[in-house]
């Protein structure tokens, strides 16, 4: 190669690079509803998630151990 690396040498950084890619975490999720109260108490209810902000247009409910949010 044109830097005076193998080409092997190459290959073994670009796979040793892929391995400390970032990782992707989602902290929150955001549906969008006519009624958002209603759509919150319904996941409120199947997951047992607690109301964490009740507002008239936005509700966002807390996961568990600090986990993920659901708006």
């Amino acid at each position: 190669m044109a830097d005076g690396v193998t080409v092997e040498e190459h290959r073994r950084r670009k796979v040793a690079s892929m391995s400390t890619a970032p990782t992707l975490e989602l902290s929150g999720f955001v549906l969008g509803a006519p009624e958002p109260r209603a759509l919150a108490g319904f996941y409120r209810r199947l997951l047992g998630w607690q109301v964490r902000d009740d507002e008239p247009e936005w509700v966002v409910l807390r996961g568990p151990a600090c986990g993920p949010t659901l708006a």
